[in-house]
C-alpha cells in the first residue's frame, strides 16, 4: 500500500471531507461541462421549481445539494458545514452528519418547490446548492445544544444560538428578489431544522415522559432495559441542553468524549 493511500483512505472515512471532495468536482465538472455549452446535460442535476418535473428526475432532491455554480456560495457554504462537522464530532453524533445533510435539503427544497406553486413565474427556474441542508443542520444543532461555543477563525468562541441569529439576520438583509428562490431555500432550511429539532427529540420527551407516567402493570413485565450506554450519554446531553457546555464537569467532559469515540466506532 501507497503512503498517498495509507493518507487517503483516513479523508475518505470523513463525511465531511468525502462530503466536500464530491462537492469540489462536481463544480468542476459543471465549469467544464459550461465552456462546452452542455447545460441542458446539467439540468438533470439541478433541482427544477416544478413539482411536476420532478417526475421525471426524483434523484435531484440528492444530487442538487452538491451542486453549486459560484465559487464563493461553494466556499462559504463548506465552511458552515466544517463549522457544524464539528459539533456533530464533538457530540459523537458525526454518523448522522450526510444523513441530515441530504434529509434537510430534499425537505427544505420540497417546501421551497409548495411554495412556489403560489409564486408567479420566476427567471431562476431550478434550485442548487448546499445552503437549505447548511441552514438546516445549523439550525438544528442550535436548538440541541443551544450553549455549546463553537471556534470561528480569528473570533472568539461564540454560542450556536447567537451565531445562527447572526446568521439569519445576515441572511435577511442579503436578500433580493432576484434570488427568491435561494432566499427561500435558506429560510425553509431553517424552518425545517427546528421542526426536525421539535419532532425528533422534544416530543419524543414528552412521549417517553407519559410513557414513565402510565402504571407498570398496563405495560407488563416485559418493558426493555436502557443501554447504560446510551443511558449515560442522554444524561450528558440533556444536562448540556438545560445548562450548556460549560456546565459539565472535567469528568463528565472526559466521559463524553469516551463515548463519542465507542459511538463512533460501533457506527
Amino acid at each position: 500500500m501507497t503512503t498517498a493511500t495509507k493518507h487517503f483512505k483516513p479523508l475518505a472515512r470523513n463525511p465531511f471531507y468525502l462530503l466536500s471532495g464530491i462537492c469540489v468536482v462536481l463544480f468542476l465538472a459543471v465549469k467544464i461541462l459550461s465552456l462546452f455549452s452542455w447545460s441542458s446535460f446539467l439540468s438533470y442535476f439541478f433541482l427544477p421549481l416544478s413539482i411536476e418535473r420532478m417526475l421525471y428526475q426524483p434523484w435531484a432532491y440528492l444530487t442538487a445539494p452538491l451542486m453549486h455554480t459560484d465559487f464563493l456560495h461553494l466556499i462559504s457554504n463548506l465552511l458552515f458545514l466544517y463549522i457544524f462537522y464539528g459539533t456533530y464530532q464533538t457530540f459523537g453524533f458525526e454518523g448522522r452528519f450526510l444523513r441530515h445533510f441530504f434529509l434537510g435539503g430534499a425537505i427544505s427544497f420540497f417546501v421551497v418547490q409548495v411554495l412556489f406553486l403560489f409564486i408567479d413565474h420566476h427567471p431562476i427556474s431550478f434550485l442548487t446548492g448546499a445552503s437549505a441542508s447548511a441552514f438546516f443542520m445549523g439550525t438544528f444543532l442550535a436548538f440541541r445544544f443551544p450553549d455549546y461555543r463553537i471556534h470561528l477563525m480569528f473570533l472568539p468562541p461564540v454560542k450556536l444560538k447567537y451565531f445562527i441569529v447572526f446568521w439569519l439576520v445576515l441572511t435577511v438583509m442579503l436578500s433580493s428578489v432576484q434570488n427568491l428562490p435561494g432566499t427561500l431555500s435558506h429560510f425553509c432550511g431553517m424552518l425545517c431544522g427546528t421542526a426536525f429539532y421539535y419532532f425528533r427529540f422534544r416530543f419524543r420527551m414528552i412521549w417517553i415522559q407519559l410513557q414513565k407516567k402510565i402504571p407498570e402493570a398496563h405495560h407488563g413485565n416485559h418493558t426493555p432495559s436502557e443501554n447504560p450506554l446510551e443511558k449515560t450519554l442522554n444524561a450528558l446531553l440533556d444536562k448540556i441542553n438545560e445548562k450548556g457546555f460549560e456546565s459539565l464537569t472535567n469528568a463528565e467532559k472526559k466521559a463524553l468524549e469516551e463515548l463519542s469515540e465507542k459511538l463512533k466506532r460501533k457506527n
